[in-house]
């Protein structure tokens, strides 16, 4: 569990710590920054055997983002119609609490825009990588059905494809269908994992919404 953990805490102080510094260091590479609540609710894709009636009303969960779009003066970023990444945090209920705990991921995500913007609408492919913590694990003595989880911790994985419809220059209405994971990577078991598919609507609110290159959406 220390090498998986250690990773993925690596990725996020990485990503922290980049963010921080070219947005004190060049803010024309970061063109404008971007905060965002979203809601999640959907079904369980359970594999294991014991966890069914638990896991049978499905899930719910809240996030929020804060990040920055790469600038049109990068030439990787135009290539790939200016993605937005930033760090985001992540509440969830997926079952009994007293069973599975209610997961925290911290993490770093990156959103692709699929198309160039279609009068107020853009489509898009979202991904997200993480630590979640605040999991109630398998426990012989305790927690002996909990055969998803095996640890206090997990990695979280979550891909969307969805889009943004712009309400106004700065506000957003963001949705789409989601795939989230919890695993510990079978550092310690049993560990079936946590698969989840569902929606998400969300509010998107751009701070300085005044680029050329986004004029186009509204």
């Amino acid at each position: 569990m220390k090498p998986l953990l250690s990773f993925v805490l690596s990725l996020i102080l990485s990503l922290v710590f980049s963010l921080t510094e070219v947005g004190q260091a060049d803010t024309v590479k970061m063109p404008y920054r971007i905060f965002e609540v979203k809601l999640h609710g959907g079904n369980h894709l359970y594999t294991g055997q014991s966890l069914d009636d638990l896991l049978e009303n499905g899930y719910g969960a809240i996030e929020v983002r804060y990040g920055w779009q790469m600038s049109e003066s990068d030439e990787w970023a135009a290539a790939h119609n200016y993605p937005t990444w930033g760090i985001g945090w992540y509440t969830g209920y997926i079952g009994d609490p007293d069973v599975f705990g209610n997961p925290n991921p911290l993490y770093s995500w990156m959103n692709f825009p699929l198309t160039r913007p279609i009068k107020r609408n853009q489509f898009e492919l979202g991904l997200g990588f993480g630590l979640a913590y605040n999991l109630l694990p398998y426990n012989p003595e305790n927690n002996a059905i909990n055969d998803a989880i095996g640890a206090k911790f997990a990695a979280y994985f979550n891909a969307s494809i969805g889009g943004a419809y712009a309400l106004n220059r700065e506000m957003d209405l963001s949705y789409g269908l989601d795939l989230t994971h919890f695993s510990n990577g079978r550092s310690f078991q049993p560990n079936y994992g946590l698969n989840m598919i569902g929606l998400n609507i969300g509010l998107r609110y751009h701070f300085n919404r005044n680029n050329k290159f986004n004029e186009n959406r509204i």
